[in-house]
């Protein structure tokens, strides 16, 4: 599949959902995360104790090169950190479909900003408390609800003396709960699946363009293309198990110019 994806934050559910895209057969990889693997992550990681000390973009770049001959990309740093050549600010190659998997609501925030002006369809994946509920957000710019369309609830983690001594601090970040390797599985497969959505509805419409293109035909919609997508999805990985489909309605200050959510 000659696609370039991006998977940022190369953790637990971040290697899994890279690991997936290599054997699918995607050509360009790009993989972001500017932390070092812990002895700990090892419980819940597709990386092993080899790996412990290593930046985990870099071991999961050396990972990948055992089970494919797709081009990767590595970047050790914070997304927005990058500091490449003249215009490439976030990624040393743009690629076509980014799959977020970052713990950082302030990380996903900017993910959010950066694809929206590049037009690059994002697919967010995460768990809640010990990974007993996966949340997977789709976006697909100008067609459906942004990041930043859904309202978070529940509180910010407590502040630590980090909180005031680091500057690069993110309080946003959220804090280690413990959750068993067969959940993250489950989750990042969803989160997977989502992301092959995507792809599809990429292909579908670069062909229906080429035949517009050929034929001359003029399309009034794509809508019939990505009408099956699935903005948000709440899945419970617990017995017994379910799911839930969030219509949420697109517009925020964020995708749209509606600033009536905006508070002083």
């Amino acid at each position: 599949m000659n696609s370039n994806m991006a998977v940022i934050g190369q953790g637990s559910g971040g290697s899994v959902v890279a690991d997936m895209l290599a054997r699918y057969g995607v050509r360009e990889i790009t993989l972001v995360d500017p932390d070092r693997l812990t002895e700990e992550n090892c419980k819940r990681h597709i990386l092993t104790r080899d790996a412990v000390g290593e930046n985990k973009a870099f071991a999961m770049a050396m990972h990948l090169s055992q089970i494919t001959d797709a081009d990767i990309y590595i970047q050790d740093n914070k997304f927005g950190e990058y500091d490449g050549p003249k215009g490439m600010d976030h990624f040393l190659k743009e690629p076509d479909v980014i799959a977020c998997c970052a713990d950082s609501d302030q990380c996903c925030q900017l993910v959010n900003a950066y694809a929206l002006s590049r037009k690059i369809p994002v697919v967010y994946g995460a768990v809640h408390g010990d990974a007993h509920t996966a949340e997977i957000i789709t976006v697909f710019p100008g067609i459906t609800p942004c990041y930043a369309c859904y309202e978070r609830e529940g509180k910010l983690p407590e502040p630590t003396q980090e909180h005031y001594t680091d500057p690069n601090h993110d309080p946003t970040k959220m804090p280690h709960q413990e959750g068993l390797w067969c959940d993250i599985l489950m989750a990042a497969s969803i989160q997977f699946r989502a992301v092959l959505k995507v792809l599809q509805v990429k292909d579908s419409i670069a062909a229906a363009n080429k035949s517009r293109r050929e034929r001359g035909i003029i399309y009034g919609c794509f809508g019939e293309l990505w009408a099956d997508l699935n903005p948000l999805i709440l899945a419970s990985l617990r017995p017994p198990y379910g799911s839930q489909i969030i219509r949420q309605k697109r517009g925020c200050a964020v995708c749209t110019d509606n600033m009536e959510a905006l508070r002083v």
